[in-house]
C-alpha cells in the first residue's frame, strides 16, 4: 500500500469514528431523556443533588451514604394546570380544585410560595408544608373574587415542592377569565361627536353586549330604557335599537346577545359644549353606562369684553363664565360680545328666555348692532343684593344658566352656563 492509500483509509478510519461517536452520543441522550420522562423517580443522583436545594438534599445524601435505595417523591398534576372561569361578575367568588398527585416513593411536601394578586387564595401554607402520602391524591382549591371589571385577567400560585427533579421543583397553577357586569357598552372609551353644526342632524352609535353569567339567559334580556344626566340632551336625543348579528357578537370575547344602539341628533340643538353619561337599563336590572361629549357649533363668535380686566373669565368653547369668588362691594359684570353671521343680514331678533337665578344674576342686551351681520353685547353681573351661594360644578346642571333665543336655524339658542361663589 503506497503513501497516499494509507492516508485515505486512516481518513475514512477518522470519519467512521466520528460519526459513530455522534451517533451514541444522540442515542445516549434519548435514552436518558426517555428514562428520565417516563420514570422520573429513578432519574440519577446526582441530578437529585443539583437540582434540589431544599432539605432533600440531606436526606437523599444519607441514604447514599447508607448504601440504601433512594426513594424520592415525584408530583404529578392531575389534569390540566390552567383553568378558565369564563366570564364572572364583579364580587363573585369563583372556586376550582386543582388535584396532585404523589407517584413517587417518598411523601411529598407541598408549600405556596406567593400568588400574583391578593385577590386569589388557596389552603396551602407558606411555613408548614402540607404531605402528600406515596400513590395518594390531595386536592387544592383555588379562589378567585375580583370586584373590578377587568377585560381579561391571568392569575396564578407558584407552589414549591420537594420533589427534587428541575421541572417539577416548582409548579405553578393559573386562572384565567373575564370580569364583567352582565351588560357591557363598546366602544368603552366613550363617543365623541365633534363640530356639530346647530342646523344640521347627526347620529351616534355604540353596542351593548349581554353575557351568560347565573341561570339568565343572554338572548333573553331586553333593553328598558336609555338616559343621559344632561338635561338637553336627555330631552333631544333618540335613540333606537336592535339585535347584533352572530358575526358582531363573535368580535366580542363571550358575548352571547345584544344591540346596536344609535342615537339621532336633532337639528336646532343649542349651541354648546356637553359632557354626560349615557345609562342604558335592561330588563334583568343591570345598567350599562358610556360617556359622550359633544360640541355643537353655529355661525356666531362670541368674546368676552372686559375679562381680562376684572378677573372673570370666559370660555368660548366650554360656553362657560367664570365669576369665581365674588366679595361684596366688588364689581361683578362682564359683557359679552357676540357676532352673527346669518343670510338675514342683520335682521336678526334675539332675546334672553331664561335666568335660573334672577335673585343672584342680571342678565340684559345692552345694544344691538345690525350692519352686515348682527352684533349683540349681553351685559352679565352678580346682583348686589345676592345671597351667599355656591353655583360650581363640576357639570353644568349644578351652575347657573342663561338662555338665548334667536329666530335664525343657524344658531337657535344658546346656553351659557355660569359659575360664581359668593360669602
Amino acid at each position: 500500500m503506497n503513501n497516499e492509500q494509507s492516508r485515505w483509509g486512516f481518513w475514512q478510519l477518522g470519519v467512521a469514528l466520528l460519526a459513530g461517536l455522534a451517533i451514541g452520543t444522540v442515542l445516549g441522550w434519548y435514552c436518558y431523556q426517555s428514562a428520565t420522562n417516563s420514570r422520573p423517580d429513578i432519574f440519577s443522583v446526582t441530578q437529585a443533588l443539583d437540582a434540589s436545594k431544599d432539605g432533600t438534599i440531606g436526606a437523599v445524601k444519607e441514604q447514599v451514604d447508607k448504601g440504601e435505595k433512594v426513594l424520592l417523591p415525584v408530583v404529578e398534576i392531575v389534569g390540566s394546570a390552567t383553568h378558565n372561569f369564563g366570564v364572572t361578575q364583579p364580587g363573585s367568588m369563583n372556586r376550582h380544585t386543582f388535584k396532585i398527585r404523589n407517584r413517587g416513593q417518598a411523601p411529598l411536601e407541598l408549600k405556596l410560595t406567593r400568588t400574583t394578586c391578593k385577590c386569589l387564595t388557596m389552603g396551602l401554607d407558606k411555613e408548614t408544608p402540607t404531605i402528600v402520602q406515596p400513590g395518594e391524591e390531595f386536592p387544592i382549591e383555588l379562589e378567585f373574587r375580583s370586584d373590578k371589571v377587568a377585560e381579561s385577567f391571568v392569575q396564578q400560585a407558584e407552589i414549591k415542592t420537594n420533589d427534587p427533579h428541575p421541572a417539577r421543583n416548582r409548579l405553578t397553577l393559573k386562572v384565567e377569565g373575564r370580569v364583567v357586569s352582565r351588560t357591557s357598552i363598546r366602544p368603552d372609551t366613550g363617543i365623541e361627536v365633534s363640530d356639530l353644526l346647530s342646523a344640521s342632524s347627526s347620529r351616534f352609535g355604540f353596542n351593548l353586549y349581554t353575557f351568560a353569567i347565573d341561570d339568565i339567559d343572554p338572548k333573553s334580556i331586553g333593553i328598558e330604557s336609555i338616559t343621559c344626566d344632561n338635561p338637553v340632551l336627555n330631552e333631544r336625543v333618540q335613540y333606537t335599537w336592535k339585535p347584533l348579528s352572530e358575526a358582531e357578537l363573535d368580535s366580542e370575547y363571550q358575548a352571547k346577545g345584544g344591540f346596536h344602539i344609535t342615537g339621532t341628533i336633532p337639528a336646532g340643538m343649542p349651541m354648546a359644549s356637553y359632557a354626560a353619561t349615557i345609562t342604558v337599563k335592561t330588563t334583568d336590572g343591570s345598567e350599562a353606562t358610556v360617556g359622550i361629549t359633544m360640541r355643537v357649533k353655529a355661525p356666531v363668535q362670541i368674546n368676552a369684553r372686559n375679562a381680562k380686566d376684572s378677573g372673570f373669565r370666559f370660555v368660548e368653547e366650554l360656553q362657560y363664565i367664570d365669576f369665581g369668588l365674588v366679595k361684596p362691594g366688588r364689581k361683578t359684570e362682564m359683557e359679552l360680545l357676540m357676532n352673527y353671521r346669518t343670510d338675514k343680514k342683520g335682521q336678526l331678533d334675539f332675546k334672553v328666555a331664561e335666568n335660573s337665578h334672577p335673585e343672584i344674576l342680571e342678565v340684559e342686551i345692552k345694544d344691538i348692532r345690525r350692519t352686515e351681520s348682527t352684533l349683540v353685547i349681553l351685559r352679565i353681573s352678580v346682583r348686589e343684593d345676592a345671597p351667599s351661594v355656591s353655583l360650581n360644578g363640576p357639570k353644568r346642571n349644578n351652575m347657573g344658566r342663561i338662555k338665548l333665543v334667536t329666530d335664525s336655524p343657524d344658531a337657535p339658542e344658546i346656553n351659557l352656563a355660569v359659575s360664581v361663589s359668593k360669602n
